[in-house]
């Protein structure tokens, strides 16, 4: 039988547990990554209004599932996301991003800066849905000291796996008529991201 004394002690040990328990390490969020790739070129425009043409900006990379896999069963060469601060060819990658819900689809806003000499940037905006083609997104793409934007871009889902879903969006992306207004050029830019670990 506890006397009063007793019951007061009890009593604090009671309130002050709450603040002696530590968090829980499963409230940390996961770190957004991407991987993206893309290529420019006059897409149906003059070499004038164009003279530009190639690898465009690349973040990671796809790898090459026509390499085929080990005797362990893993790719040859796998797919390469960069995380968020992580290390890439000669910089380091900037991600932020978030797909949400939104009526029959999701809400994408993601970027993806590379910093150093092959660095550049990457920023989609749009309504996405689950599945059939995408219109009307709202792209940008830098590379080389030089951006394009165009605001009716079309994405796909043309290979196994691509979708978009809560908190990750993964498409291949065409962009027909980007424009630099400053230097007066209107361009193609074509090619895949892959969005991951996105705020929900």
């Amino acid at each position: 039988m506890l006397d009063g004394k007793h019951l007061v002690v009890v009593g604090l040990a009671t309130l002050l547990l709450p603040v002696l328990v530590p968090a829980c390490s499963s409230d940390s969020k996961a770190n957004p990554r991407v991987t993206f790739e893309s290529s420019i070129s006059p897409a149906g425009h003059s070499a004038a209004d164009c003279p530009e043409t190639g690898v465009w900006l690349k973040i990671g990379s796809f790898g090459n599932p026509a390499a085929g896999n080990g005797p362990d069963g893993k790719p040859l060469d796998p797919v390469h996301p960069v995380d968020n601060g992580g290390d890439d060819q000669q910089g380091t990658a900037t991600v932020t991003c978030s797909v949400t819900p939104e009526g029959d689809g999701f809400h994408v806003a993601a970027t993806a800066e590379l910093s150093g000499a092959t660095g550049g940037a990457f920023r989609i905006e749009g309504h996405m849905t689950a599945q059939g083609n995408q219109t009307n997104l709202d792209m940008s793409i830098s590379a080389q000291g030089r951006t394009y934007n165009q605001k009716d871009c079309t994405a796909t889902y043309d290979q196994q796996l691509q979708t978009t879903a809560g908190g990750r969006v993964w498409a291949d992306f065409n962009c027909p008529n980007v424009e630099n207004t400053a230097l007066q050029r209107t361009c193609g830019i074509s090619g895949q991201f892959r969005f991951e670990n996105c705020g929900q």
